[in-house]
């Protein structure tokens, strides 16, 4: 790039590659991928590449760069307050929608395999006790709801992981 280019603001073009390995180097494709708990949706890829586009990283191919995030997702492990927090929040999702939905066996809530995921993290993380620990988490911060077992979805979704028996 000549002064002249440099003056007038424009800056020089590495290659897709070259910007791809300096954008992973970089650091921020983890921090994403943390931001974003490791999920993520067709609108948050879309907002990423649109920044990406806006930045010095840029231009790079689309699909490499789903790629590195897919790989270092792999690496990415939720902290045990994330996963209780997540699954506080869907347990809620599903105790609402039992009740509007006449209680149905568990294995019909749409929050079924996402409750199982949770659990089987957890018990990665904290083993049996920390899936105990959740329950009662569960249990506190959704006293004020209402009567009844808060906790019961995972209590019962989570039959079999970590030795778990409801």
């Amino acid at each position: 790039m000549g002064l002249l280019d440099w003056l007038l603001g424009k800056r020089a073009t590495a290659s897709p590659e070259k910007n791809l390995a300096r954008w992973r180097d970089s650091g921020q494709p983890r921090l994403w991928i943390k931001d974003h708990k490791g999920r993520w949706n067709d609108q948050d890829w879309l907002s990423l590449l649109d920044a990406l586009k806006q930045s010095e990283f840029w231009p790079m191919e689309p699909d490499a760069v789903g790629a590195v995030l897919e790989d270092l997702k792999m690496d990415y492990k939720p902290s045990y307050d994330e996963l209780v927090t997540q699954l506080t929040n869907v347990v809620s999702q599903a105790n609402y929608w039992g009740s509007q939905n006449g209680w149905p066996a568990f294995k019909d809530y749409p929050q079924y395999d996402r409750i199982r995921e949770l659990g089987e993290q957890i018990n990665s993380v904290a083993g049996f006790k920390g899936m105990q620990r959740a329950c009662e988490e569960i249990r506190r911060s959704c006293s004020d709801r209402g009567g009844g077992n808060a906790s019961a979805p995972a209590e019962y979704i989570w039959d079999g992981i970590g030795g778990w028996s409801p």
